[in-house]
């Protein structure tokens, strides 16, 4: 099962992401963005990694979305690091948490970046047998 393709949209960027539970749905959206904003130059040494623990709420499911990557972006933004790992731990509807793994931006060749995410016609829908959201990024 792909778990993200690129849509139209016209000024900015666009994906519509897919997971099985609505925690990989998270999961995927972050990885999403992060293969939007760059793209392995050289292979990273594990010395390197750096790890970050995440805890979130919100008041409804999609402001929690929005609020993940956001955090990740200012998280991503602030210590110059490309997340590639995702593991969210414990998952509601309302809070969550887990940790995110990356590595220095030295390794990666920057692609674009992403100024904000938005609530653009963001509507976390079940699908038969998975989840899908359709994100756009303010770029």
């Amino acid at each position: 099962m792909k778990t993200y393709e690129p849509i139209d949209h016209t000024a900015d960027i666009g994906i519509r992401v897919y997971g099985l539970s609505l925690k990989e749905l998270f999961e995927n959206a972050a990885q999403a963005a992060f293969d939007v904003i760059a793209k392995p130059l050289k292979t990273a040494s594990p010395h390197d990694a750096q790890t970050f623990k995440i805890q979130l709420k919100a008041s409804n499911v999609e402001e929690l979305l929005i609020r993940w990557l956001g955090e990740l972006l200012s998280l991503s933004d602030w210590k110059r690091i490309i997340f590639t790992k995702f593991d969210i731990r414990n998952f509601s509807e309302t809070q969550m948490d887990g940790a995110v793994q990356g590595f220095p931006r030295e390794y990666f060749g920057i692609l674009t970046e992403i100024k904000a995410v938005t609530y653009h016609e963001l509507k976390i829908k079940k699908e038969k047998n998975r989840y899908a959201v359709q994100i756009i990024f303010d770029v």
